[in-house]
């Protein structure tokens, strides 16, 4: 085999990026989602128990990168429980919009 024909089909196998470059990626979200999760815990804590304020907000984003999440593995897995899962999530996203919407 020539060279260029294994250029081209290294290419070829490599489109969406190599192994390592989308383990990377993954882990890098993966971590962000986490530290995203313990802020919006943290902010809820103070804004609905030491404010007593609503934090209808809060919970619809953190709702939406559940929903999110799950929505892609339900894609790509075709598996029931993430398919329930994105669509409580996103059930519980709107519920979220709509009180704050409605209660401010």
């Amino acid at each position: 085999m020539d060279r260029e024909r294994i250029l081209a089909a290294s290419r070829a196998e490599n489109r969406r990026g190599d192994e390592r470059a989308r383990r990377i990626d993954y882990e890098s979200f993966t971590v962000g989602a986490i530290l995203m999760a313990a802020v919006f815990a943290v902010l809820y804590f103070v804004r609905r128990v030491l404010r007593g304020e609503e934090a209808y907000d809060l919970l619809a984003l953190f709702f939406t990168l559940y929903a999110g999440r799950y929505a892609t593995l339900a894609f790509y897995e075709r598996r029931r429980r993430y398919i329930l899962t994105a669509l409580l999530g996103g059930a519980a996203a709107l519920a979220g919009l709509a009180l704050f919407f409605l209660k401010g």
